[in-house]
């Protein structure tokens, strides 16, 4: 499979875009490269398929620190739960995620919700024809990473 270079920017600038935005964050890309393990790089991921005429999945993996960060800075608290955290990481999973319906309608895409993962060593398998892109990023604030994999579907 051979990753658009069009899909690749859109993702990043997105996601550096909503960062800034809600949170005047700024990211750094740091690393792009292939991704060569089942294993999320940060304690939080949030991950979302698409199908259509394109379909693939994206995921927003990010640290744990930041991600309570981000959560108290959209509850304006300073304790929040579990669930909490989670909803943050779905809603900026959906934000970046659903940029993309727009931007390749011509794709005819439709987008699932974000499922949420926690905790450290998470394994999640992609299909073995599968090749996800992962994207790295700091800020001042902690680090994330996005991964995708979007292609022509088959049959």
């Amino acid at each position: 499979m051979i990753i658009k270079a069009e899909y690749l920017n859109h993702f990043v600038s997105k996601t550096k875009e909503i960062f800034s935005e809600m949170f005047e964050v700024d990211l750094h890309r740091t690393e792009i490269q292939a991704k060569n393990e089942d294993v999320p790089r940060h304690f939080f991921s949030g991950v979302v398929g698409f199908s259509g005429n394109l379909q693939g999945i994206f995921s927003l993996s990010i640290d744990e620190e930041f991600a309570q960060w981000c959560t108290a800075s959209l509850q304006e608290k300073e304790t929040f739960t579990p669930q909490e955290i989670a909803d943050t990481i779905r809603n900026l999973t959906h934000q970046v995620g659903s940029t993309a319906l727009e931007r390749f309608a011509e794709h005819k895409l439709t987008m699932g919700f974000p499922l949420v993962l926690s905790g450290d060593n998470v394994e999640v398998y992609h299909p073995q024809s599968a090749e996800p892109i992962c994207v790295s990023f700091s800020s001042t604030r902690g680090q994330l990473s996005i991964e995708f994999e979007l292609a022509e579907a088959i049959g």
